[in-house]
Parts: C-alpha cells; structure tokens; sequence
C-alpha cells in the first residue's frame, strides 16, 4: 500500500527530490526544494511524467496543472499533506 503523504510529507518531499535528480541528473543533495520545478530544469514534459509517477505512488488522479499551480517541491508536497489530502486538483476556473 502506498504510503499517505499527509501522515509523511517529509517522505513525499524526497520522493519529489528523487524523482527530479533521475530526470536532470543533479545529485539529490544539490535541489533546493524551494526553487521551481522550472529553475531546477524541469520541463511541461517532465510535470506530465512526474505526475504520472505520483500518481502510480499514490494510487489516485493527479493533475499535471498541480506542478504549475505548486511550483516547488516544498510546495507541491504540502499541496498534498493539506487537510483536503490534495484531492482537488483544478482550481476555482476550472483551470
């Protein structure tokens, strides 16, 4: 069973770090999860993949727009440590 994200963020936020070192070939220890996906040399292609893989990790739809609208890794990950548990995934618009 995958794990929960709101009872492990820290372990969502490494995943995120791992997931970003593979595609860009950085050492993990060199993100910065403050910075946007866009600064550490992801592109639309890699949110739709990364999106892909969160959501074979968390057995649940995940957005590609999630990475636009929560552009870090911190960010990102406390999207889905949020009290909703991250399920909403378009905003007010629709969009």
């Amino acid at each position: 069973m995958p794990a929960d994200p709101a009872t492990a963020p820290l372990d969502l936020r490494a995943w995120l770090i791992d997931a970003i070192a593979r595609r860009t070939g950085a050492d993990p220890a060199d993100i910065d999860p403050r910075q946007p996906f866009t600064a550490l040399g992801l592109g639309s292609r890699d949110a739709v993949e990364l999106c892909g893989e969160l959501q074979a990790l968390l057995g649940r739809p995940v957005s590609p727009l999630l990475v636009w609208r929560h552009p870090t890794v911190d960010a990102l990950a406390d999207h889905f440590a949020a009290p909703s548990g991250g399920r909403v995934t378009a905003g007010p618009s629709g969009t």
